[in-house]
């Protein structure tokens, strides 16, 4: 075998092990998931408004302490001149590393873990990470994120305007009931964590 045929032959070996290597809970690709998310967006300004942004594909894949997370998201229903929105995020568990947030390969924001907490429902094991924005005194700016390996982010929340977005499933299934019951016990965590 030449030289140029074994490196093609180990690129086809890798590609399958990363697609293998997919299915556990630190890096998903799950198919079962994938076009069931939704991000709900409330806007409590006056009146709750809820508007649904529906994630049309999303990837999560590991290194070390490294995951990096891409979404495109439907926003069609929202903004008048644009559709999608491809949004990755670069999360490190490891505090030493900085985390950003790439939006349509353009705009990077820099984002920093604060607190990590782990909660159990029917004996599985959920860990939940939060990072924020930097603090700025800018109007418009700041925010903060919870993100669990099993679903993604599932609650981002404006530091400066009434607007939480929420991970919710077009198809209620165990998955959902899950994710239901983990913003239970976030949001009514006495050590008041993550909100």
């Amino acid at each position: 075998m030449s030289f140029h045929a074994i490196n093609k032959l180990s690129i086809v070996l890798v590609i399958i092990a990363v697609g293998i290597g997919c299915t556990n809970e630190e890096n998903t690709r799950n198919e079962d998931l994938k076009n069931q998310y939704i991000f709900l967006k409330y806007s409590t300004n006056q009146d709750v408004t809820i508007h649904k942004f529906p994630i049309l594909d999303y990837s999560q894949l590991q290194k070390d302490s490294q995951y990096h997370l891409k979404y495109i998201v439907d926003k069609s229903s929202y903004y008048i001149n644009r559709s999608n929105d491809t949004v990755e995020y670069l999360l490190n568990t490891d505090t030493m590393i900085q985390s950003y947030i790439l939006i349509n390969s353009a705009k990077r924001e820099n984002i920093s873990l604060i607190a990590y907490e782990q909660y159990s429902i029917n004996k599985n094991i959920y860990n939940v990470y939060k990072f924020q924005t930097k603090e700025t005194e800018l109007i418009d700016a700041g925010a903060e994120y919870l993100w669990v390996p099993k679903f993604g982010i599932i609650h981002i929340k404006s530091k400066h305007w009434l607007h939480i977005s929420k991970l919710d499933f077009f198809i209620k299934n165990e998955y959902s009931d899950h994710l239901g019951l983990l913003f239970e016990l976030i949001y009514n965590d006495i050590n008041n964590t993550f909100i």
